[in-house]
């Protein structure tokens, strides 16, 4: 008898081109199929009442593994990146107040000593100004076990001093849409993010 394998929530963030739109959920399924999953899986855009994806730029999915997300979003030409959500809500209190609740032995491994992070804040259609950002990297640190270092990039005026290019191991993600917050996640994105 074979075992129902339990299928993980993923957030995807498309990149939002102009002409796009129509292509996304058409490349997603067929990135799905080449890794043998023929069936559509649960997928809604994160915006009440679009149904196509043209007023949103996150898709909820269910996928099978963290492996299937990372190729999946490696293959994506429409696909900014592919993250685990750790909360989410109405509201920034309800977003952390749902990563606390989602549990420290599911964050620990992400947040090891020895391990390097860094927190990125996205906002789509919106914009995430100076204050909110410290206020929201503030919540992250009362929120979420960080036990490595974090790591800033080194660059002065926008010119990278390092010639090897340099990520820290864990991408913790907040991102924002006009009517929702989703935070505390690690990404697997592309490096365009």
């Amino acid at each position: 008898r074979a075992e129902k394998k339990e299928m993980g929530l993923f957030l995807i963030l498309f990149v939002n081109a102009v002409g796009r739109y129509s292509f996304r959920t058409t490349e997603l399924r067929v990135l799905l199929e080449l890794e043998g999953i023929t069936k559509d899986p649960p997928m809604r855009w994160t915006r009440e009442g679009d149904t196509e994806g043209e007023n949103s730029a996150f898709m909820e999915i269910e996928l099978p593994s963290a492996d299937i997300a990372r190729r999946v979003a490696m293959r994506s030409v429409c696909i900014k990146g592919i993250f685990e959500p750790w909360g989410h809500g109405q509201t920034s209190d309800e977003c952390w107040e749902a990563v606390r609740a989602y549990g420290v032995e599911k964050m620990t491994p992400y947040c090891e000593e020895g391990s390097t992070f860094k927190i990125n804040l996205f906002s789509y259609g919106g914009k995430i100004g100076t204050e909110a950002s410290r206020v929201v990297i503030n919540k992250a640190f009362e929120n979420v076990p960080f036990k490595g270092q974090v790591h800033l990039d080194k660059s002065k005026k926008g010119v990278k001093l390092n010639s090897a290019p340099s990520r820290a191991q864990h991408q913790f993600w907040y991102l924002e849409d006009a009517r929702k917050q989703i935070g505390g996640e690690e990404g697997y994105d592309k490096g365009s993010a």
